[in-house]
């Protein structure tokens, strides 16, 4: 792999993030086109370089057959605009060109054999930080659905009145009594219909159940 390739490989990975696992290496003997994952997502990184490969004149072309001496040699179907010859420009400066005579190859970068396993992307999912509340509230002896409800407040999931602008639903994601945005937890903790209820839980199990903010209490409850 050449000194290039690898700069691509980790600029690539970079983007793509350490969930997809896989390295691209392109050399001289070709194999990728313009079209994989990971050059999908240099162009959406380059400010609207995706748009110049929907405008390029072979979006089929190999990488290989578009690399030069002088640099990469693209068509396109039609004149660039001023704003898009930067864009093709900072384009250029940020993909160097394959100095391997290596085939092109994908490998799996989770794993020393480069080979993909289950057991490597399994190990690596099993390194991102556990939640302290996840556990307890699983083991609860609560129903699944109650469980489900209470894991979809935790995470922000509940159909809420910005979750559902989110989609591009109706409304303008305001709730109309708190005149602020409605969220999971504002419903069921920072509404004033919510504290009064919450002022009855409190004068009824103690002090200790002023609850703000779900995951901290569900925190302070496990420690």
């Amino acid at each position: 792999m050449g000194h290039s390739s690898g700069n691509l490989s980790r600029a690539s990975n970079t983007i793509l993030g350490w969930v997809c696992g896989s390295r691209w290496a392109v050399g001289l003997r070709p194999s990728f086109g313009w079209t994989p994952g990971w050059m999908k997502s240099l162009f959406d990184f380059v400010s609207r370089g995706y748009l110049l490969f929907a405008i390029c004149d072979d979006p089929a072309v190999l990488v290989s057959a578009s690399a030069s001496e002088d640099g990469w040699q693209v068509a396109f179907r039609r004149p660039l605009g001023p704003v898009e010859v930067q864009d093709w420009e900072l384009l250029q400066a940020v993909v160097p060109l394959p100095a391997s005579s290596d085939r092109d190859s994908v490998s799996w970068s989770l794993s020393p054999s480069g080979e993909f396993s289950v057991s490597s992307a399994y190990l690596a999912l099993c390194r991102m930080p556990v939640l302290p509340w996840l556990s307890p509230l699983w083991k609860a002896p609560l129903p699944l659905k109650i469980k489900i409800f209470v894991w979809q407040l935790l995470r922000d999931r509940l159909p809420s009145r910005t979750e559902v602008l989110k989609r591009h639903g109706p409304g303008n994601g305001i709730y109309p009594l708190c005149h602020v945005p409605e969220t999971g937890s504002h419903i069921l903790f920072s509404c004033i219909a919510a504290q009064a209820l919450w002022c009855f839980v409190r004068e009824a199990l103690g002090p200790e159940w002023e609850i703000e903010d779900l995951a901290d209490f569900l925190q302070f409850r496990t420690t």
